[in-house]
């Protein structure tokens, strides 16, 4: 059996100016700020020292001064006394790039 490609495939939203991905990303930034609060994990903003344990951090999305938003990291801690909280840091995601053997030395140099 040979499966052939008809080209009929349509996607569900086909939006040319990709602005639906940052509202689909802001919305569910959004929702995981509302269930964290209801799971007693408040965003820290202040510039006070808190001491806890990290149990868990996870990818996220922050808005910026200028609206714009952000890829950052939610940190997750309980403190001694079991209050809860959170610390969100923005962060540049990046990738690494596998270069072949004999392209090495040329790499190197640019960089």
């Amino acid at each position: 059996m040979v499966l052939q490609n008809t080209g009929q495939f349509v996607p569900e939203h086909s939006n040319q100016e990709g602005d639906d991905g940052v509202d689909k990303r802001l919305e569910a930034a959004i929702i995981n700020d509302e269930i964290d609060l209801k799971l007693g994990f408040e965003r820290y903003k202040e510039a006070k020292e808190r001491i806890g344990w990290l149990v868990n951090l996870h990818t996220s999305d922050i808005q910026d001064e200028e609206k714009r938003l952000v890829s950052a990291v939610d940190f997750y801690f309980i403190e001694e006394d079991g209050n809860r909280f959170k610390v969100t840091l923005p962060y540049k995601p990046y990738f690494y790039v596998a270069c072949q053997d004999k392209t090495r030395k040329k790499l190197l140099r640019i960089s």
